[in-house]
């Protein structure tokens, strides 16, 4: 009868703590390697889907991979009706107001300028700011997009020549290369991921390393407000344990 009694408690416990956790985490993404890469079959990997896979098995919460490109990601976010968090995005005071963040799932190497490679010979700012001063380039940007503290506030102080689109990453290059724009701001790992990924038309390209860029963005889960705080502790409390 104690016995019985003990599995009973024990199952209920298990169902309490099941009721506690809710619904499947829906975890938001784009293909953009290769911090997330998409495979095919519910499959993603990449430096930071992996990270964060690890992180959620050791934690035992459950999740559902989505793809959605970055505005539809942030309006999921802002509504809050879902049990829902995307994926690499940076703090900002602003997202705060609605989102709950993770602890810091990545650290970026500092940015550098996608240019294409016919253009090396015209082309000799060192500095983000030399790039911006020049009006003689247009950058190409994502709308709605940041690109951390540093470049957003210089976009605002300098006010380049921008174009915006809403197309990918990959897309991007595409658009750099049939001379949409002139350069994009990147990070070392994504342009080489684009390199994996783009083949050959890479090779149209190349990069500037920038003197005046900072250290490099963090990236978070970036959630919300349905996401419990202590779904996210134990988020947070795996992704300490990884290596």
């Amino acid at each position: 009868m104690r016995f019985l009694l003990f599995t009973f408690l024990g199952l209920m416990a298990l169902q309490m703590r099941s009721v506690a956790y809710g619904e499947t985490l829906q975890l938001i993404y784009e293909h953009r390697p290769p911090y997330q890469i998409n495979k095919g079959n519910g499959i993603v990997e990449g430096v930071l889907a992996g990270r964060v896979a690890k992180a959620l098995d050791k934690a035992n919460i459950e999740a559902k991979w989505i793809i959605h490109p970055s505005q539809r990601q942030m309006e999921t976010i802002k509504k809050g009706n879902l049990h829902a968090c995307a994926l690499g995005w940076f703090k900002k005071p602003e997202r705060e107001v609605f989102a709950k963040f993770s602890d810091v799932i990545y650290q970026d190497h500092p940015q550098i300028i996608i240019r294409r490679a016919l253009d090396t010979h015209e082309i000799e700012h060192t500095t983000l700011e030399g790039f911006f001063g020049d009006p003689r380039y247009t950058l190409g940007v994502k709308s709605g997009y940041s690109y951390g503290a540093f470049v957003d506030d210089l976009l605002v102080k300098q006010t380049p020549v921008v174009m915006k689109t809403s197309t990918n990453i990959e897309g991007m290059i595409k658009m750099l290369l049939g001379k949409r724009f002139d350069y994009i701001i990147s990070t070392p790992e994504e342009f080489m991921g684009l390199s994996s990924s783009l083949g050959a038309a890479m090779n149209g390209t190349v990069i500037n390393e920038l003197s005046d860029a900072p250290s490099g963005n963090k990236r978070y889960l970036m959630c919300s407000k349905k996401v419990s705080d202590d779904l996210i502790s134990r988020f947070n409390e795996a992704l300490a344990l990884l290596h």
